[in-house]
């Protein structure tokens, strides 16, 4: 699944379960929202030409008082040589190109779940309400630099939100070195920088920055750094949620170093790495679940009693069994779970995260559930997918059909709701699209569409009625799931070949070998566009390949040694 991305706390794992083929971008495909166990490549709108729209936005949003400067660079520089070591944080660093990717990536997710860019632009919108008020804070200062602070955090945090990685860093970056020297009187005279929960959590949050700009080393380098700071901060031997934030990143750190290491699935079983991961995901909950609890000297979870000192601000009667950043940390176990092969375990996990945010949803007073509606959503169908890897059909048919009932009757309330925005003259959004100002722009053609999710939704449905025999319901539903890829997509992309190559094997499965081999070579010429880096070693064409061969050689008698793959 695909969750929300939080304000820079939480890491969750990506939900990609199958390799994108490296032809292909990573935004184009990850749009489409992916949730499926079998067929879980993700997928997305082509949308590299909108990226000169997208530069024209950030020139407006840029801010007009805060630019950094030479001098302040160095003194960052040696701030965080201090913290984290010398090699940390070059003093001329280089825009990178991770920033630029991610930011497509979340534009492209925003618009799978949704099929249109008001999620995006509400985004641009906060960015551009935030730069304007650190602007007017930095030219009304009055020696006083915490406003400062938290207004260079505030922008970081919605430039983060953005995926604009290189400009939440830098914000972060000025921000920390107002901190130290904020709260210098507090050092220590061993020159180290002074021991503070907002600076720890400032030092967490440059780890998080740099681990999604795919800078493992340096994100290590300041996590540790800030998981050694909240410990002297918070205690030892204490449970702490903020200690539990970075144990979660370094165990993030893990799943990826493993991911890097080998092209192995991992399908029997976990390795290394994974397990080191599981274990910081463990001790991470425990920090939230026992926070106002003090280890005892049985270890871990042994002779666990009340704590004394300080909080950092939280209190040991609030509730954090229950905090939405312990869902987070239940989905990414669940996905390392689902992704070594034991999906009853990440089953009971994916589970535990949705009861978290249901009860989450229920109790909130914000009027604007669609973040959480979403969240919650992927969480139902990553169950549903558990459901359909342990062959429980029925159980996973049914969450999956609720869901695209909800999410198609959510469509329409936005659909309808933009429609009378329209109508009466008048729109919240700050950067009209060109679209929103054609004269020809057809709201039923938007309505007809349909959105990425729903293509994902219906592919699914399709290969569970194709395990159950239903295979005039599993045609409709490939049938539906491939047309809106098309129409979002273009009719190359990979995973229009997915959806090839299950009504292929259906096509196989009835008896129908002509119309079987026409799908899986129209899949497979689909996948060699994509595959100039592995050629015909790429799984997409080796799976596609064997289909054929099944078809051509067997004549269809495929028994449970010679199955035919529906992707």
């Amino acid at each position: 699944s695909t969750p929300s991305r939080p304000c820079c706390t939480m890491n969750i794992i990506p939900a990609s379960l199958i390799r994108c083929p490296p032809a292909v971008s990573a935004a184009s495909r990850r749009a489409f929202v992916s949730f499926g166990a079998a067929s879980s490549l993700p997928l997305g709108l082509l949308i590299e030409e909108r990226r000169g729209e997208r530069r024209i936005l950030l020139r407006a949003a840029r801010p007009l008082g805060i630019e950094r400067n030479t001098l302040h660079r160095q003194s960052f520089a040696s701030d965080a040589s201090t913290i984290v070591g010398p090699e940390a944080s070059p003093e001329h660093p280089q825009k990178s190109e991770a920033s630029s990717i991610e930011n497509d990536l979340v534009r492209a997710e925003l618009a799978g779940l949704s099929g249109n860019d008001d999620a995006y632009e509400a985004l641009m919108s906060d960015l551009s309400m935030a730069l304007e008020h650190l602007d007017q804070v930095a030219q009304c200062q009055d020696g006083d630099e915490n406003p400062l602070v938290d207004a260079l955090q505030t922008a970081g945090k919605c430039y983060w939100s953005l995926g604009m990685l290189d400009e939440s860093r830098e914000l972060y970056e000025d921000a920390l070195t107002r901190l130290i020297s904020i709260h210098k009187d507090d050092a220590s005279t061993d020159g180290q920088p002074p021991d503070h929960p907002t600076i720890a959590s400032t030092l967490h949050t440059l780890g998080s920055i740099h681990a999604r700009s795919g800078d493992p080393t340096e994100a290590t380098r300041w996590y540790e750094s800030a998981l050694a700071m909240k410990k002297r901060v918070y205690g030892k031997r204490a449970f702490h949620p903020e200690i539990g934030k970075t144990l979660n990143g370094l165990a993030m750190l893990k799943v990826h170093a493993s991911d890097d290491s080998s092209e192995a699935t991992h399908s029997h079983g976990m390795d290394e790495d994974w397990e080191q991961a599981m274990r910081l995901f463990e001790e991470a909950e425990r920090n939230y679940r026992y926070f106002g609890l003090d280890r005892g000297d049985g270890g871990r979870t042994g002779s666990i009693k009340e704590a004394d000192g300080s909080h950092g601000g939280m209190h040991r009667n609030d509730d954090y069994t229950d905090h939405p950043d312990v869902a987070s940390i239940c989905e990414n176990m669940a996905l390392l779970h689902r992704r070594s092969g034991d999906h009853q375990a990440a089953f009971v996990r994916y589970k535990e995260a949705l009861r978290i945010r249901t009860a989450g949803a229920e109790n909130s007073s914000d009027n604007d559930t669609s973040e959480v509606d979403n969240v919650t959503l992927g969480l139902k169908l990553s169950v549903a997918d558990c459901l359909r890897a342990m062959s429980k059909w029925d159980e996973a048919a049914e969450i999956y059909e609720k869901a695209l009932a909800g999410h198609m009757k959510a469509k329409t309330v936005e659909t309808n709701s933009r429609k009378e925005d329209r109508s009466d003259g008048s729109s919240w959004l700050p950067f009209a699209r060109e679209s929103e100002l054609s004269e020809d722009n057809d709201d039923d053609d938007e309505e007809e569409t349909g959105t990425a999710l729903e293509s994902v939704i219906r592919h699914n449905l399709g290969l569970i009625h194709a395990e159950m025999g239903r295979f005039d319901q599993a045609l409709a539903e490939y049938d539906t799931s491939r047309r809106i890829k098309i129409a979002l997509a273009g009719d190359t992309h990979p995973e229009v070949a997915s959806t090839l190559n299950a009504i292929g094997a259906l096509y196989g499965a009835k008896g129908e070998p002509e119309r079987a081999l026409a799908h899986f070579r129209q899949a497979l010429y689909i996948y060699r566009l994509h595959s100039a880096e592995l050629g015909e070693d790429d799984p997409d064409v080796v799976n596609t390949q064997r289909n054929i061969r099944l078809i051509e050689k067997s004549g269809l008698k495929t028994g449970k040694e010679d199955r035919l793959t529906m992707m």
